[in-house]
């Protein structure tokens, strides 16, 4: 069994906390998936060699491992990252960097608004030059042979 149910039933099983037909669908599984029953001998291997042991956990052996699972639980990552020099370096490095990204992505906007009021000021204009084109008169152009250039309405 792949999904890892029968992982958990075992690891059930080895803290009393299975019922006696989590019990059977366990044996009746361990009876058929090899890994699954290398599991459990491994289990009880360990089980079997910590009751051979004759040392009993003190009071103050639970304070001390619960003393640093509190103190592991309240240190922050960010701040034990900076525990080297390199890593304060690269994570101050990185701010700079999002600061300077910011602050040219903002840079950019305002260029971008600028061309557009550009663009749309330019096309008034371009239409305002083609109207004063086409209200002039229409005219005719002479020319002699003395250079002179007579320009006269229709």
């Amino acid at each position: 069994m792949k999904d890892g149910k029968i992982f958990e039933l075992i690891n059930k099983y080895y803290d009393n906390e299975t019922s006696s037909e989590e019990e059977n669908y366990l044996f009746s599984m361990l009876a058929n998936d090899d890994e699954a029953k290398k599991y459990f001998k491994g289990f009880l291997f360990l089980k079997n060699e910590k009751n051979n042991l004759d040392i009993e956990p003190t009071l103050e052996l639970d304070e001390k491992v619960f003393n640093k699972i509190t103190d592991k639980k309240h240190s922050s990552i960010f701040i034990s990252s900076f525990n080297s020099k390199a890593a304060y370096i690269t994570t101050t490095l990185s701010i700079v960097l999002l600061f300077l990204v910011l602050l040219f992505y903002n840079e950019k906007e305002s260029y971008k608004e600028e061309f557009i009021n550009a663009s749309r000021s330019n096309f008034k204009q371009e239409r305002i030059i083609e109207a004063l084109y086409r209200s002039l008169p229409s005219a005719v152009v002479e020319s002699t042979r003395d250079s002179e250039v007579i320009v006269s309405p229709l």
